[in-house]
Protein backbone atom coordinates (compact mmCIF):
# COMPACT_ATOMS: atom_id res chain seq x y z
CA UNK A 1 0.00 0.00 0.00
CA UNK A 2 1.21 3.75 -0.73
CA UNK A 3 0.05 6.90 -0.28
CA UNK A 4 -1.58 8.58 -3.69
CA UNK A 5 -2.74 12.39 -4.07
CA UNK A 6 -6.23 12.19 -5.24
CA UNK A 7 -8.19 14.30 -7.82
CA UNK A 8 -9.01 17.82 -7.04
CA UNK A 9 -12.47 18.18 -5.56
CA UNK A 10 -15.53 17.70 -7.51
CA UNK A 11 -18.76 18.60 -7.51
CA UNK A 12 -21.30 16.23 -5.19
CA UNK A 13 -23.25 13.90 -7.45
CA UNK A 14 -26.34 12.41 -5.63
CA UNK A 15 -26.52 8.87 -5.89
CA UNK A 16 -29.20 7.36 -8.12
CA UNK A 17 -30.72 4.92 -10.13
CA UNK A 18 -29.49 7.35 -13.21
CA UNK A 19 -25.53 6.64 -12.04
CA UNK A 20 -23.01 6.33 -14.69
CA UNK A 21 -21.28 3.19 -15.16
CA UNK A 22 -18.17 4.30 -12.73
CA UNK A 23 -20.63 5.04 -9.95
CA UNK A 24 -22.67 1.75 -10.30
CA UNK A 25 -19.34 -0.47 -9.31
CA UNK A 26 -19.51 1.24 -5.91
CA UNK A 27 -23.10 0.71 -5.05
CA UNK A 28 -22.43 -3.16 -3.84
CA UNK A 29 -20.22 -1.95 -1.67
CA UNK A 30 -23.09 0.46 -0.14
CA UNK A 31 -25.35 -2.08 0.15
CA UNK A 32 -24.16 -3.96 2.76
CA UNK A 33 -26.28 -4.75 5.36
CA UNK A 34 -25.45 -2.77 8.18
CA UNK A 35 -26.19 0.65 5.43
CA UNK A 36 -29.71 -0.51 4.67
CA UNK A 37 -31.19 2.28 6.64
CA UNK A 38 -28.87 4.65 4.24
CA UNK A 39 -30.13 3.48 1.83
CA UNK A 40 -33.52 3.44 2.53
CA UNK A 41 -33.48 6.91 3.80
CA UNK A 42 -31.73 8.05 0.55
CA UNK A 43 -29.13 9.37 1.61
CA UNK A 44 -26.49 10.14 -0.95
CA UNK A 45 -22.79 9.57 -0.49
CA UNK A 46 -20.76 11.16 -3.23
CA UNK A 47 -17.59 8.86 -4.12
CA UNK A 48 -16.02 12.00 -5.97
CA UNK A 49 -12.42 10.49 -5.87
CA UNK A 50 -13.06 6.65 -6.70
CA UNK A 51 -14.13 7.61 -10.20
CA UNK A 52 -10.37 7.71 -10.84
CA UNK A 53 -9.85 4.64 -13.21
CA UNK A 54 -6.10 3.83 -11.28
CA UNK A 55 -7.41 4.50 -8.03
CA UNK A 56 -7.61 1.14 -6.49
CA UNK A 57 -9.73 0.41 -3.33
CA UNK A 58 -6.82 -0.79 -1.58
CA UNK A 59 -5.26 1.80 -2.03
CA UNK A 60 -4.80 4.68 0.57
CA UNK A 61 -5.65 8.71 1.20
CA UNK A 62 -3.67 10.78 3.58
CA UNK A 63 -5.98 13.55 3.98
CA UNK A 64 -4.30 16.59 6.09
CA UNK A 65 -7.44 17.07 7.61
CA UNK A 66 -11.25 16.04 8.12
CA UNK A 67 -13.71 18.99 7.79
CA UNK A 68 -17.36 18.66 8.42
CA UNK A 69 -19.82 20.75 6.12
CA UNK A 70 -23.34 21.48 8.06
CA UNK A 71 -25.93 23.97 9.15
CA UNK A 72 -25.06 25.76 12.67
CA UNK A 73 -27.18 22.97 14.19
CA UNK A 74 -25.69 20.47 14.02
CA UNK A 75 -22.77 19.37 16.73
CA UNK A 76 -20.12 18.66 14.59
CA UNK A 77 -17.21 17.40 17.01
CA UNK A 78 -20.31 14.54 17.90
CA UNK A 79 -19.78 14.08 14.52
CA UNK A 80 -16.67 13.42 13.75
CA UNK A 81 -17.09 11.77 17.22
CA UNK A 82 -19.13 8.74 15.26
CA UNK A 83 -16.95 8.84 12.25
CA UNK A 84 -13.79 7.73 13.99
CA UNK A 85 -11.52 8.57 11.39
CA UNK A 86 -7.73 9.79 12.22
CA UNK A 87 -6.76 13.08 10.58
CA UNK A 88 -3.49 12.88 9.00
CA UNK A 89 -3.31 9.15 8.90
CA UNK A 90 -4.15 6.99 5.52
CA UNK A 91 -7.26 5.94 4.66
CA UNK A 92 -9.18 3.31 2.68
CA UNK A 93 -11.82 3.85 0.44
CA UNK A 94 -13.50 0.97 2.42
CA UNK A 95 -12.56 2.98 6.02
CA UNK A 96 -14.61 5.89 5.01
CA UNK A 97 -17.69 3.90 3.76
CA UNK A 98 -17.42 2.49 7.04
CA UNK A 99 -17.24 5.42 8.87
CA UNK A 100 -20.31 7.21 6.50
CA UNK A 101 -21.99 4.17 7.42
CA UNK A 102 -21.90 5.06 11.00
CA UNK A 103 -23.03 8.56 10.57
CA UNK A 104 -26.00 6.93 8.39
CA UNK A 105 -27.15 4.30 10.99
CA UNK A 106 -27.68 6.81 13.31
CA UNK A 107 -30.74 8.26 11.24
CA UNK A 108 -29.91 11.70 12.35
CA UNK A 109 -29.01 12.92 8.85
CA UNK A 110 -31.50 12.59 5.60
CA UNK A 111 -27.89 13.25 3.30
CA UNK A 112 -24.81 12.67 3.56
CA UNK A 113 -21.74 13.56 1.15
CA UNK A 114 -17.94 13.56 1.08
CA UNK A 115 -15.49 15.05 -1.72
CA UNK A 116 -11.51 14.40 -1.36
CA UNK A 117 -8.45 16.79 -2.20
CA UNK A 118 -5.23 17.05 -1.42
CA UNK A 119 -5.82 19.32 1.82
CA UNK A 120 -8.84 17.90 3.22
CA UNK A 121 -11.27 15.17 3.60
CA UNK A 122 -14.70 17.38 3.54
CA UNK A 123 -18.09 15.87 4.86
CA UNK A 124 -21.42 17.28 3.64
CA UNK A 125 -24.29 16.78 6.25
CA UNK A 126 -27.78 17.43 6.24
CA UNK A 127 -29.33 16.94 8.94
CA UNK A 128 -33.07 15.76 9.00
CA UNK A 129 -36.33 17.29 9.49
CA UNK A 130 -37.09 18.22 13.36
CA UNK A 131 -40.45 16.73 12.79
CA UNK A 132 -38.07 13.13 12.38
CA UNK A 133 -36.42 13.70 15.76
CA UNK A 134 -38.05 12.35 18.91
CA UNK A 135 -37.24 13.89 22.39
CA UNK A 136 -35.83 11.13 24.93
CA UNK A 137 -38.19 10.94 28.16
CA UNK A 138 -35.91 7.84 30.50
CA UNK A 139 -39.34 7.00 32.66
CA UNK A 140 -38.10 5.16 35.44
CA UNK A 141 -34.40 4.70 35.72
CA UNK A 142 -34.55 5.54 39.38
CA UNK A 143 -31.01 4.93 40.42
CA UNK A 144 -30.09 7.92 38.75
CA UNK A 145 -30.95 11.49 38.19
CA UNK A 146 -32.15 12.34 35.06
CA UNK A 147 -29.53 14.73 34.25
CA UNK A 148 -27.03 12.16 35.10
CA UNK A 149 -28.13 9.30 33.23
CA UNK A 150 -28.79 12.22 29.97
CA UNK A 151 -24.89 12.87 30.04
CA UNK A 152 -23.91 9.29 30.72
CA UNK A 153 -25.46 8.17 27.42
CA UNK A 154 -24.15 11.32 25.64
CA UNK A 155 -20.93 10.54 26.81
CA UNK A 156 -21.09 6.92 25.94
CA UNK A 157 -23.62 6.23 22.48
CA UNK A 158 -22.15 8.08 19.23
CA UNK A 159 -24.36 10.44 17.86
CA UNK A 160 -27.16 10.58 20.95
CA UNK A 161 -27.79 14.09 22.33
CA UNK A 162 -30.95 13.53 23.64
CA UNK A 163 -33.14 12.78 20.70
CA UNK A 164 -33.65 9.87 18.39
CA UNK A 165 -34.17 9.59 14.59
CA UNK A 166 -37.83 7.72 13.72
CA UNK A 167 -35.47 5.03 11.62
CA UNK A 168 -31.92 4.14 12.31
CA UNK A 169 -29.94 1.63 14.97
CA UNK A 170 -29.43 5.16 17.27
CA UNK A 171 -32.59 3.92 19.49
CA UNK A 172 -30.91 0.19 19.84
CA UNK A 173 -27.53 1.29 20.91
CA UNK A 174 -28.59 3.64 23.31
CA UNK A 175 -31.34 0.95 24.69
CA UNK A 176 -28.13 -1.68 24.29
CA UNK A 177 -26.05 1.20 26.92
CA UNK A 178 -28.70 1.34 29.23
CA UNK A 179 -28.97 -2.37 29.88
CA UNK A 180 -25.36 -2.65 30.40
CA UNK A 181 -25.55 -0.01 32.95
CA UNK A 182 -28.21 -1.40 34.88
CA UNK A 183 -26.35 -4.69 34.80
CA UNK A 184 -23.01 -2.68 35.96
CA UNK A 185 -25.42 -2.00 39.04
CA UNK A 186 -25.99 -5.60 39.12
CA UNK A 187 -29.70 -5.21 37.86
CA UNK A 188 -31.11 -7.74 34.98
CA UNK A 189 -33.59 -5.52 32.98
CA UNK A 190 -35.38 -4.95 30.06
CA UNK A 191 -35.39 -1.94 28.76
CA UNK A 192 -38.20 -1.01 26.00
CA UNK A 193 -39.19 2.35 23.50
CA UNK A 194 -42.40 3.12 23.51
CA UNK A 195 -44.35 6.07 21.64
CA UNK A 196 -45.75 8.96 23.60
CA UNK A 197 -49.96 8.21 23.04
CA UNK A 198 -49.92 12.06 23.81
CA UNK A 199 -46.77 13.43 22.18
CA UNK A 200 -45.87 12.05 18.90
CA UNK A 201 -42.38 14.45 19.28
CA UNK A 202 -42.12 12.10 22.91
CA UNK A 203 -40.33 8.07 22.86
CA UNK A 204 -40.42 6.98 25.62
CA UNK A 205 -37.48 4.76 26.96
CA UNK A 206 -38.03 2.39 29.98
CA UNK A 207 -37.64 -0.37 32.37
CA UNK A 208 -40.44 -2.90 31.94
CA UNK A 209 -39.00 -5.86 33.55
CA UNK A 210 -38.30 -5.73 36.88
CA UNK A 211 -41.46 -3.35 37.49
CA UNK A 212 -40.58 0.29 38.88
CA UNK A 213 -43.54 1.13 41.51
CA UNK A 214 -44.91 3.46 43.38
CA UNK A 215 -44.76 2.85 47.13
CA UNK A 216 -44.88 5.14 49.95
CA UNK A 217 -45.74 9.03 49.50
CA UNK A 218 -45.17 11.11 52.13
CA UNK A 219 -46.52 14.89 52.90
CA UNK A 220 -45.43 16.05 56.03
CA UNK A 221 -47.47 18.54 57.92
CA UNK A 222 -50.94 17.80 56.52
CA UNK A 223 -53.61 19.82 58.25
CA UNK A 224 -55.81 17.48 59.96
CA UNK A 225 -59.10 18.20 57.43
CA UNK A 226 -57.26 17.47 54.64
CA UNK A 227 -55.44 14.12 56.22
CA UNK A 228 -58.67 11.80 54.30
CA UNK A 229 -58.68 13.74 51.12
CA UNK A 230 -54.84 13.18 50.80
CA UNK A 231 -54.93 9.35 52.21
CA UNK A 232 -57.74 8.94 48.69
CA UNK A 233 -55.35 10.24 46.59
CA UNK A 234 -52.08 8.74 47.71
CA UNK A 235 -53.93 5.07 47.73
CA UNK A 236 -54.38 5.87 43.99
CA UNK A 237 -50.68 5.73 43.55
CA UNK A 238 -49.74 2.98 45.74
CA UNK A 239 -48.07 0.49 44.23
CA UNK A 240 -48.50 2.10 40.13
CA UNK A 241 -46.08 1.83 37.79
CA UNK A 242 -43.44 5.19 38.50
CA UNK A 243 -42.91 7.59 35.23
CA UNK A 244 -40.46 10.37 36.38
CA UNK A 245 -43.12 12.43 34.56
CA UNK A 246 -46.77 11.44 35.21
CA UNK A 247 -46.01 10.41 38.88
CA UNK A 248 -44.43 13.77 39.40
CA UNK A 249 -47.11 15.64 37.64
CA UNK A 250 -49.91 13.57 39.03
CA UNK A 251 -48.27 14.18 42.60
CA UNK A 252 -47.71 17.80 42.45
CA UNK A 253 -51.37 18.90 40.46
CA UNK A 254 -53.85 16.65 42.87
CA UNK A 255 -52.06 17.52 46.41
CA UNK A 256 -52.11 21.08 44.80
CA UNK A 257 -55.59 20.92 44.10
CA UNK A 258 -56.64 19.88 47.40
CA UNK A 259 -55.07 22.03 49.43
CA UNK A 260 -56.67 24.94 47.55
CA UNK A 261 -59.89 23.12 47.27
CA UNK A 262 -59.33 23.23 51.14
CA UNK A 263 -59.02 26.99 51.18
CA UNK A 264 -55.46 27.22 51.08
CA UNK A 265 -55.12 29.37 48.33
CA UNK A 266 -51.88 30.48 48.34
CA UNK A 267 -49.98 26.54 48.80
CA UNK A 268 -47.21 25.73 47.15
CA UNK A 269 -45.90 21.94 46.71
CA UNK A 270 -41.98 21.22 45.73
CA UNK A 271 -40.60 18.72 43.32
CA UNK A 272 -41.03 15.30 45.37
CA UNK A 273 -37.73 13.40 46.17
CA UNK A 274 -37.54 10.04 45.11
CA UNK A 275 -35.90 7.78 47.14
CA UNK A 276 -33.18 5.03 46.37
CA UNK A 277 -34.98 1.85 44.67
CA UNK A 278 -35.28 -1.35 47.49
CA UNK A 279 -36.37 -4.58 46.03
CA UNK A 280 -40.23 -5.49 46.27
CA UNK A 281 -40.34 -9.26 45.96
CA UNK A 282 -39.46 -9.43 41.73
CA UNK A 283 -39.89 -5.59 41.39
CA UNK A 284 -38.18 -2.49 42.73
CA UNK A 285 -40.32 0.23 44.21
CA UNK A 286 -39.58 3.94 46.04
CA UNK A 287 -41.18 6.20 47.88
CA UNK A 288 -41.65 9.94 47.34
CA UNK A 289 -41.93 12.75 49.83
CA UNK A 290 -42.88 16.36 49.06
CA UNK A 291 -42.91 19.54 51.21
CA UNK A 292 -46.50 21.09 50.69
CA UNK A 293 -45.91 25.22 51.99
CA UNK A 294 -49.64 25.61 52.65
CA UNK A 295 -49.70 29.33 53.13
CA UNK A 296 -52.57 31.04 54.86
CA UNK A 297 -56.14 30.06 55.64
CA UNK A 298 -58.54 32.21 52.81
CA UNK A 299 -62.47 32.91 54.48
CA UNK A 300 -65.26 33.62 52.73
CA UNK A 301 -65.85 37.63 53.18
CA UNK A 302 -69.67 38.22 51.32
CA UNK A 303 -71.59 36.71 48.40
CA UNK A 304 -73.46 39.14 46.23
CA UNK A 305 -76.57 38.11 45.39
CA UNK A 306 -77.77 41.58 43.94
CA UNK A 307 -78.79 40.18 40.62
CA UNK A 308 -81.56 38.39 42.25
CA UNK A 309 -85.29 39.40 43.21
CA UNK A 310 -85.72 40.33 46.83
CA UNK A 311 -87.56 37.13 46.96
CA UNK A 312 -84.85 35.11 45.86
CA UNK A 313 -82.65 36.63 47.83
CA UNK A 314 -84.41 35.94 50.81
CA UNK A 315 -85.30 32.07 50.28
CA UNK A 316 -81.43 32.04 49.05
CA UNK A 317 -80.48 33.40 52.59
CA UNK A 318 -82.13 30.48 53.94
CA UNK A 319 -80.09 27.81 52.62
CA UNK A 320 -77.15 29.22 52.31
CA UNK A 321 -75.15 28.82 55.95
CA UNK A 322 -73.92 32.28 57.06
CA UNK A 323 -71.44 31.03 59.49
CA UNK A 324 -67.61 31.89 58.42
CA UNK A 325 -66.44 29.39 56.36
CA UNK A 326 -63.12 28.55 54.02
CA UNK A 327 -63.34 30.03 50.55
CA UNK A 328 -63.17 26.57 49.05
CA UNK A 329 -65.41 24.90 51.63
CA UNK A 330 -67.02 22.19 49.12
CA UNK A 331 -70.10 22.33 51.54
CA UNK A 332 -70.55 26.30 50.98
CA UNK A 333 -70.46 25.21 47.17
CA UNK A 334 -73.31 22.92 47.70
CA UNK A 335 -75.11 24.80 49.10
CA UNK A 336 -75.18 27.79 46.60
CA UNK A 337 -76.14 25.31 43.72
CA UNK A 338 -78.82 23.77 45.68
CA UNK A 339 -80.42 27.20 46.67
CA UNK A 340 -79.98 28.45 43.07
CA UNK A 341 -81.62 25.22 42.14
CA UNK A 342 -84.67 25.69 44.18
CA UNK A 343 -85.78 28.72 43.08
CA UNK A 344 -85.39 28.28 39.15
CA UNK A 345 -82.16 29.31 38.71
CA UNK A 346 -80.02 25.83 37.79
CA UNK A 347 -77.39 27.51 35.23
CA UNK A 348 -76.38 30.74 37.22
CA UNK A 349 -72.47 31.40 37.36
CA UNK A 350 -70.59 32.12 40.91
CA UNK A 351 -67.68 34.38 40.53
CA UNK A 352 -65.01 34.69 42.89
CA UNK A 353 -62.58 38.02 43.50
CA UNK A 354 -59.95 37.37 45.41
CA UNK A 355 -58.38 39.63 48.32
CA UNK A 356 -54.54 38.46 48.98
CA UNK A 357 -54.16 41.30 51.33
CA UNK A 358 -56.87 40.46 53.82
CA UNK A 359 -57.39 36.44 52.77
CA UNK A 360 -60.63 36.42 51.78
CA UNK A 361 -62.64 35.58 48.52
CA UNK A 362 -65.92 37.42 47.84
CA UNK A 363 -68.24 35.76 45.66
CA UNK A 364 -70.93 37.06 43.42
CA UNK A 365 -73.59 35.14 41.71
CA UNK A 366 -74.69 36.16 38.01
CA UNK A 367 -77.68 35.24 36.03
CA UNK A 368 -76.97 33.79 32.44
CA UNK A 369 -78.29 35.68 29.98
CA UNK A 370 -81.30 35.40 27.80
CA UNK A 371 -80.97 33.66 24.74
CA UNK A 372 -83.31 36.24 22.66
CA UNK A 373 -84.08 39.24 24.52
CA UNK A 374 -86.88 39.97 22.68
CA UNK A 375 -88.60 36.68 23.88
CA UNK A 376 -91.09 36.93 26.70
CA UNK A 377 -89.63 35.47 30.30
CA UNK A 378 -91.37 33.50 32.75
CA UNK A 379 -92.30 35.43 35.91
CA UNK A 380 -89.95 35.43 38.37
CA UNK A 381 -91.21 36.06 42.15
Amino acid sequence: MHDRTPPEPCESIPASPTLSPPMRSVLPTLRRPHLSTFLRACLACILCWVLSPSLASAQTYTPRTIHIEAPPTVDTANALRVLNLPSGAALTRQQIETALGRLADTGIFSEISYTVSSAALTIKLTPSSSSLLRSVHLANFVWWQPAQLESLLEATVPGYQGKLPLSGALADQVKATLVSLLKAKGIQATVAEVQSTTDPGIVNLSITNPSILVDEIILPGTPPELRQPIKQFTDTLYNSEFDSDKTVSALHENVLEIYRNGGYLDATVSAPLVSAPHSDLFNYAVDLTSTVQPGDLYHLSSIDVSALTPAEQQAFAIDVPTTPLTAADQALNAAIGQALGKIGIPRARVVSTVDRNHRTVALQVLLPPATDPSAPQPARP
